[in-house]
Order: C-alpha cells, then sequence, then structure tokens
C-alpha cells in the first residue's frame, strides 16, 4: 500500500461491494474494516503507518541537521460554519443551507465523504471572504446527511484532524481548500498525567452540577489520559464564545490547550452545550 489513497480506494470498493448486496455502510466505517483487516486497531493508526513507512523521494544528502519533514496536506471541500467550533474526535450536527455549502457538500459525497470545516468570524455574513474566516478547521467525515422540512441540509459529522488552511479557491460554485494537517501533539509532558487527573476532576464537577452531561460522556471523560484529548473533549461540551473555542483549536500545545479548556469550565454562565 503506497499511500492513505490506496487505503481509502480499497474502503471506497468495498463500500460499493456492500451497497450492491443491499448493505449501506458509511465510508468512515469502511476505513475502520479495512484498517481491522490490517491487524491495525483504527484507521487512524493505520494512516500513521502508512506515512511513517512511507519512502522518501528526491531525498537530499545526509546532514548533520535534516531539515523537518513537511507536514501533510490535505485537499477538498470547505463548509463554512457560522456559530460553532467542530474539535477532533467531536460528533456534531450542522446545518447547511448556503448554496456553495450545498455544492461543496456534493463535492464530498463525490469522493471520501470529507470536509474542511471552518468557522467564520462574523456569523451573519453570508459570504465571508477569506480573511474573514479563522485559518484552523478541522477534517472531518461526513457521517450522515437528512434534509429538513425548511429545505435546509442537516449533516452528522465527526471531527478528525486539525489543519491549517493553506490556500482556498472558489471551484465550480464551492470553495475548495488546501491545508496542512497538524501533528499529533506529544503523549506527554512533565506533570502530563497529575494535569489530567485536576482537568478530569473539574470537568466532572462542572458536569455533576450542570444536570445535562450524560452520564456516559462523564465516563469517557474520567477514562481519558491525554492531555491534548481532553482539553478537545471539554472545550467541544462547555458553552463559551466562538474566539475563545479557536483559540483552543489553534493552540499545538497540549498543556496550554488543557489549560485553555479549564478555564473555560470556570468562565461565568459556563454550562454544558
Amino acid at each position: 500500500m503506497r499511500d492513505n489513497r490506496d487505503a481509502k480506494a480499497m474502503a471506497r470498493r468495498l463500500r460499493e461491494a456492500l451497497a450492491e448486496k443491499g448493505l449501506a455502510v458509511h465510508h468512515s466505517d469502511c476505513l475502520e474494516l479495512i484498517a481491522r483487516s490490517f491487524g491495525f486497531k483504527d484507521w487512524h493508526v493505520l494512516a500513521a503507518t502508512i506515512e511513517a513507512a512511507a519512502p522518501a523521494t528526491d531525498a537530499a544528502p545526509a546532514t548533520d541537521a535534516a531539515p523537518a519533514a513537511a507536514p501533510p496536506t490535505w485537499s477538498g471541500p470547505v463548509l463554512l460554519l457560522r456559530d460553532i467550533v467542530i474539535f477532533p474526535k467531536q460528533t456534531a450536527p450542522v446545518f447547511v443551507g448556503r448554496d456553495m455549502s450545498i455544492r461543496a457538500l456534493q463535492r464530498a459525497y463525490e469522493g471520501e465523504l470529507e470536509v474542511l470545516l471552518v468557522t467564520q468570524k462574523d456569523r451573519d455574513d453570508d459570504s465571508p471572504a477569506v480573511d474573514a474566516v479563522y485559518g484552523v478547521g478541522v477534517i472531518a467525515d461526513v457521517l450522515e446527511r437528512f434534509v429538513v422540512p425548511d429545505g435546509t441540509l442537516k449533516l452528522l459529522v465527526r471531527g478528525r484532524q486539525r489543519a491549517r488552511v493553506l490556500a482556498v479557491a472558489e471551484e465550480g460554485g464551492y470553495r475548495r481548500a488546501e491545508a496542512a494537517v497538524a501533528p499529533s501533539p506529544a503523549a506527554d509532558f512533565p506533570g502530563a498525567a497529575a494535569a489530567v487527573r485536576d482537568a478530569a476532576a473539574a470537568f466532572e464537577a462542572w458536569a455533576a452540577a450542570d444536570g445535562r452531561v450524560t452520564d456516559a460522556m462523564r465516563a469517557w471523560a474520567a477514562g481519558v489520559t491525554s492531555a491534548a484529548v481532553l482539553a478537545d473533549l471539554i472545550a467541544a461540551i462547555a458553552k463559551g464564545s466562538i474566539a475563545d473555542k479557536q483559540a483552543i483549536l489553534e493552540t499545538a500545545d497540549p498543556r496550554q490547550r488543557l489549560q485553555r479548556a479549564v478555564r473555560l469550565l470556570h468562565a461565568p454562565g459556563v454550562k454544558a452545550a
């Protein structure tokens, strides 16, 4: 398998084969099945393994300090969000009504069911310029779509990876972006375990007082050991301003990200999303 595109092509062929037999399976589920068929825990692990094993091309002569490899890039349709910030591993509904967004979604369904979700700075701007949207978003899988009575499309999306927007162009009546995929942060930093325990306790106390966070979500948060993942979970659930949540999305350092997420819990009037 040369790169991620081969695995995605296998998943697409599997989905088509199952559809011929009357079995409707999401593309993301097929990716998970392909990963497990190769003995990997999930798609993310398989993708990371493929990327790490990819042979270097046009390699430069060895030096004492070789330059860092460029981050992988992603290209595809963009959906602009008005009043929500989506985080990795978050599953959430998104409503689509603008013509440009509907065309972008159509392109996603013609491809790998992936979109780049980017939040715009002014929710009332129906056609924001490139500089009127934030520069970091999330690559997400489109899990389901429904048509609501007023004709608006309701999507169920799952955030996958942070990505920094490199370029945006209009193509066929929709926006298409090229983005640099953000690497996963280091698993540990000095004092990470204690920081995660304290943050999980703060989240549990807040969730118990709020009363609207499900027991399943509270149990999941209690079992998370990654500072970066716990920070995203807290930021996704707690209410806060778009600017505050976007700042957490854009924070690469896991320690700082967790600190900002916990501060969100203590903000006046913050309740569950």
